[in-house]
């Protein structure tokens, strides 16, 4: 992502880009290959509603609202009536190789799990928080997607995602800052439904892990992080991340 801030307002963009392998049946056998492009972008306002600074602890909480864009290639999900996935992924570039197996292969991968977006425009809302003492911290943040009909008629799951965790500040002076946090972040949604009806195979609850490593620096803040998955609990047969990687820097004025 990448941001701004000013005073107690702040603006950021998160771009996602993802990647993913896939291997599903068509008419002629069996399609394996991999799609990549950027996803649906998101941009926040956030608002620092308090603020409760004292010598060597700190305490902030932030409102969040936003919208997500349908940045991402969502063209796939107009296939989803398509009972037979034959047809060639378009858009987002996806390149794969096809062998004969017969006609008895059973499909499970299906167009939106291998759409890039979802063509709708949808709301999202939150908070976060920031605790400090001494030299350790600690940050959470919840997230509500309010989720609208996109491509297709297809429209996904209201979404309920979180993260933060405790943090040790390797370097904290006036300068500026480096800190290592323990970062746990998840999210959770229900079925999709297409045209009304419910979609089985959607639906996921994800738990993910990995070190964070942030830094300050006169008026400038940036991040870098890994995160593995620990939990993954799907509905059916899905495609579910094997990890995710992500980075950001905020500027202020």
């Amino acid at each position: 992502f990448i941001g701004v801030s000013c005073g107690r307002l702040g603006l950021r963009a998160y771009v996602p880009y993802e990647y993913r392998q896939f291997r599903r049946a068509i008419p002629l056998g069996v399609e394996t290959g991999w799609l990549y492009g950027p996803g649906d972008t998101t941009i926040e306002a956030t608002l620092l509603a308090i603020r409760q600074a004292r010598p060597g602890s700190t305490a902030l909480l932030t409102g969040i609202v936003g919208v997500k864009l349908p940045t991402g290639d969502s063209s796939i999900l107009d296939q989803e009536e398509d009972t037979n996935q034959g047809q060639t992924t378009s858009g987002g570039h996806v390149h794969g190789s096809t062998g004969i197996t017969g006609a008895s292969s059973v499909n499970l991968v299906h167009p939106h799990d291998l759409a890039l977006g979802s063509g709708s425009y949808d709301g999202v809302f939150g908070v976060s928080t920031y605790l400090r003492g001494g030299r350790f911290y600690a940050i959470g943040r919840v997230l509500y997607d309010l989720r609208s009909e996109g491509t297709g008629g297809y429209r996904c799951a209201d979404q309920w995602s979180w993260g933060g965790g405790p943090g040790f500040y390797l370097i904290f002076n006036a300068r500026g800052s480096v800190g290592l946090l323990a970062n746990v972040t998840g999210e959770s949604r229900g079925h999709d439904q297409h045209r009304g009806h419910q979609v089985d195979d959607s639906g996921i609850t994800e738990v993910f892990a990995g070190p964070q490593l942030s830094a300050t620096w006169a008026g400038t803040s940036g991040e870098i992080g890994a995160d593995l998955p620990v939990v993954q609990r799907v509905n059916g047969q899905q495609l579910a991340a094997d990890y995710r990687l992500h980075a950001g820097v905020i500027i202020g004025f």
